[in-house]
């Protein structure tokens, strides 16, 4: 029977995934369909959407440095989760940001048009990227809204965390 079953292309490479627990817990649908499509692949989809923050948790406790050291972690929610209070796990994915910025900025661009916490991002950028500025002025979607006073806040926190 297994024979058949894997004749006719009904277990493949992710049949273990397909019903497994993980760790106790059982993974959610969208952090399993988040692992094949995107961590596997090593593919980033910026508007990937989490039923649960926990599924992003889930995500990297399966996936380890494979999903935070990958393309998989260019994504707008997981960003949004780990910004604020796991800033830690974003630094391998912050340096290749700055890497790619002169050529690539989509994920930039993204986070500033659909996140709330872009602020937040430009804040952790700034001292790894002296470019940031000019790009929020001059290249950043015009949907964003790059104001003085915004360009001053940020500036603000950025100057208060060197100190």
């Amino acid at each position: 029977m297994a024979h058949d079953l894997l004749a006719k292309g009904y277990i493949d490479e992710n049949f273990t995934l397909y019903c497994s627990d993980y760790h106790g817990i059982a993974i959610s649908v969208s952090a399993m369909n988040f692992i094949l499509h995107c961590v596997q692949t090593d593919r980033a989809d910026h508007r990937f959407r989490f039923d649960d923050p926990a599924s992003i948790d889930a995500v990297e406790t399966e996936m380890g440095a494979r999903f935070l050291d990958g393309e998989s972690v260019f994504n707008i929610e997981v960003f949004d989760h780990y910004l604020p209070t796991h800033l830690q796990r974003l630094d391998t994915a912050l340096d290749k940001l700055v890497v790619r910025a002169g050529t690539d900025a989509s994920f930039i661009d993204g986070y500033l048009t659909y996140s709330a916490s872009r602020d937040l991002l430009v804040s952790q950028l700034a001292p790894r990227w002296k470019g940031v500025f000019v790009h929020l002025v001059e290249n950043a979607p015009k949907s964003m809204g790059v104001s003085r006073k915004r360009c001053n806040s940020i500036l603000l926190r950025v100057s208060s965390g060197l100190q």
